[in-house]
């Protein structure tokens, strides 16, 4: 199930990416399975969206990770 939200978050994002000067982010609860998602997602699909990821904890920080 996390792997269909996490795609179908990042699949919303970049249909709605469209103001260049924009800084682009997905938030997601910060578990191991997401990691490993983002992870897996291609180092040249990361620069050229340039979009990064907000791992946001229980105790509710937040870390971006690019």
């Amino acid at each position: 199930m996390r792997v269909n939200y996490f795609i179908a978050v990042l699949g919303e994002t970049l249909q709605r990416m469209d103001d260049a000067n924009a800084k682009y982010s997905i938030a997601l609860p910060d578990m191991p399975q997401f990691h490993g998602l983002w992870d897996r997602l291609p180092r040249l699909a990361k620069e050229r969206t340039r979009i990064s990821m907000l791992f946001v904890g229980a105790d509710g920080r937040v870390r971006e990770v690019h």
